[in-house]
């Protein structure tokens, strides 16, 4: 609830946006498996670059669109990310359902948590997207 004269502010990430370095076709593949899963459930991963459009619909006025960057740059972030990526991966919550729908096997799962910690120990690992931000007014 924001009455009016309320401000708000939104800020996400847009997933088709990523910048990996390492290119590792096995982590790229590990993307595209999440962003499948999140959809799956109903949600979108490229959602943030409709900030302006959602927040128009739902009666905000002077809209405000800008961008900026979130990113993975030094060894304790980028080995951080690669751990967590991992374990996403290798959730039964996430392994056990992306098996049973048919999209990958175990296997497969388990090369591409294996590929996400080494990513994130490459010395040259960077991982950065652009993030979507909006700020509005209740009117």
């Amino acid at each position: 609830m924001l009455k009016p004269g309320g401000l708000i502010g939104v800020r996400e990430e847009d997933r088709d946006s990523m910048i990996l370095a390492p290119h590792d076709p096995l982590l790229e593949q590990a993307y595209q498996l999440g962003a499948r899963f999140w959809q799956h459930g109903g949600g979108d991963p490229f959602l943030a670059r409709q900030h302006r459009r959602l927040l128009r619909e739902a009666c905000f006025t002077g809209i405000v669109a800008t961008a900026s960057t979130e990113c993975w740059g030094n060894t304790e972030a980028t080995q951080y990310w690669g751990e967590f990526v991992a374990r996403i991966i290798l959730e039964p919550i996430f392994s056990d359902q992306a098996i049973a729908l048919g999209w990958v096997d175990r296997q497969t799962l388990e090369a591409m948590a294996a590929a996400s910690r080494a990513w994130g120990r490459h010395p040259d690992a960077y991982l950065a997207w652009i993030c979507c931000q909006a700020v509005a007014w209740k009117g």
